[in-house]
């Protein structure tokens, strides 16, 4: 029989932000890995990042991590780290420019941790979920003095729309922003997308998209749930996702949705 690979988002999808699995996600996905078929994630967090969270949740093994929205690959299989399409350093310098007007916490992931203009309740709480640590600078140069896959800007949901409109009015030919939360806005190349870093991995290791099952709760999401065989969106998910999707899940993220639809239609 045809292995699947079950792949997820993490925040609102497997689990609540910045809260460990529950017991029930935890048994389905070791139930997964028992009988035989592949499990991974695919988020906005570093690869290093989701390799903490998932040794914190009791899962010492998988077979896929898609990190930074597809800039980063974890090939579990092969035992090899794959990076693609970095932003260059006059675009980061551009980026930062851009926003300067709205007064952001701007942030990028660094090896090992976070480098960051201030350090909020969200940095607070995703440095001690993921073991990772987080330096402060005041100095915006310290953004785009290297090559990076993401840049990263907290506001708040008031001027979200504000900022959305305003950097719909000032495009680039090289890269884009795209929210991931509310009250969060990140820039990466044009070409960057969760999608691209699935398709690379399936064709590393002879896999067919259509044995893919992909779950995902936001934008950033779609293009995976649109290229896998098989795409969930979670009941809290946003219209957009649901749209494009070809499943719903019975129960939101909060109810323990993921797992309720692996023990309907994935589990033997």
């Amino acid at each position: 029989m045809t292995k699947k690979l079950i792949l997820c988002d993490v925040d609102s999808t497997l689990t609540m932000h910045h809260q460990p699995i529950t017991e029930r996600t935890r048994r389905a996905i070791q139930a997964i890995q028992a009988q035989g078929d592949l499990f991974g994630l695919a988020s906005g967090r570093p690869v290093g990042a989701l390799k903490n969270m998932l040794q914190s949740w009791g899962i010492m093994d998988c077979d896929i991590i898609i990190g930074l929205n597809g800039a980063g690959l974890w090939d579990g299989l092969h035992q090899q780290y794959h990076e693609y399409f970095l932003l260059k350093k006059e675009w980061c310098k551009e980026i930062v420019a851009l926003m300067e007007p709205f007064h952001c916490l701007v942030f990028k992931h660094i090896d090992g941790g976070i480098l960051c203009t201030r350090a909020d309740h969200n940095i607070k709480t995703s440095s001690e979920m993921t073991r990772r640590f987080y330096r402060i600078t005041e100095d915006l140069s310290d953004f785009y003095n290297e090559e990076t896959p993401l840049l990263l800007f907290r506001t708040t949901d008031e001027m979200m729309p504000k900022i959305e409109a305003y950097v719909a009015e000032h495009p680039s030919p090289y890269y884009h922003a795209f929210k991931t939360q509310s009250d969060l806005i990140e820039f990466g190349d044009k070409n960057i997308k969760k999608a691209y870093a699935l398709e690379k991995f399936c064709e590393y290791n002879n896999i067919s998209l259509e044995d893919v099952i992909a779950f995902g709760d936001t934008t950033n999401d779609n293009d995976l749930l649109e290229i896998s065989g098989t795409g969930v969106c979670m009941l809290n998910g946003s219209d957009d996702t649901k749209t494009i999707a070809d499943a719903i899940t019975d129960l939101p993220c909060a109810e323990d949705g993921w797992a309720d639809y692996i023990e309907k239609h994935i589990l033997k």
